[in-house]
C-alpha cells in the first residue's frame, strides 16, 4: 500500500455510527512514514452524502472540499470529502497490510493529493497539529510534493 491508494475495507469494524459495513478510504500516511514498523495509520472516508442541496452550499460558501465523480480512482458512486469528512487515526497499520477484507480500488496522484492537503486537511476539525505533521512528512518524504503549505 501506498499514500494515495484508494482502499474499501468490507465490513469495516469501527463505525462511528451503526453496524460495521463496507467503507471507501483514502490513505494519506502512517505515523512510522512506512518504514516496516508498526505504527498508526491516517485514512480519509468520502461521504457518499452528494446532493444538489449539498454542492449548492459548497458553491455559494467557502467550504473546503473535493468532489469525486462515479469511477474516479475506483469510487463506485459520487462522494466528496470536506473538513467534515470521516476522519481516522486509531488503528494501526498492520489492520491493513494483508488483511482479506481490505482491497485497493485506485490511487490519487500528488496533485490530487496536495489539492486533499492544502484545501482539507489543513481545515479539518478532527486532526490534530502532530498528526497534521505526521501527514504532511509522509507526503514531503514519500510522496517528494513540493506544493503543500
Amino acid at each position: 500500500m501506498i499514500i494515495g491508494d484508494i482502499l474499501i475495507w468490507d465490513d469495516f469494524p469501527y463505525p462511528k455510527h451503526g453496524p460495521p459495513k463496507p467503507r471507501w478510504f483514502i490513505l494519506l500516511g502512517d505515523s512510522c512514514n512506512f518504514n516496516g514498523d508498526v505504527g498508526y495509520v491516517y485514512l480519509i472516508s468520502p461521504s457518499k452524502l452528494v446532493d444538489q442541496h449539498i454542492l449548492r452550499y459548497c458553491e455559494e460558501t467557502d467550504y473546503k472540499y473535493m468532489i469525486f465523480n462515479k469511477n474516479d480512482y475506483g469510487f463506485k458512486k459520487k462522494c466528496l470529502i470536506d473538513n467534515k469528512t470521516g476522519f481516522y487515526d486509531d488503528f494501526f497499520n498492520n489492520e491493513l497490510i494483508g488483511n482479506q477484507d481490505v482491497k485497493i480500488t485506485g490511487n490519487i496522484e500528488n496533485e490530487g493529493l496536495e489539492i486533499i492537503y492544502n484545501k482539507i486537511l489543513k481545515n479539518h476539525e478532527d486532526i490534530s497539529p502532530q498528526v497534521l505533521n505526521n501527514i504532511k512528512s509522509c507526503f514531503l518524504s514519500y510522496c517528494g510534493m513540493k506544493n503543500i503549505e
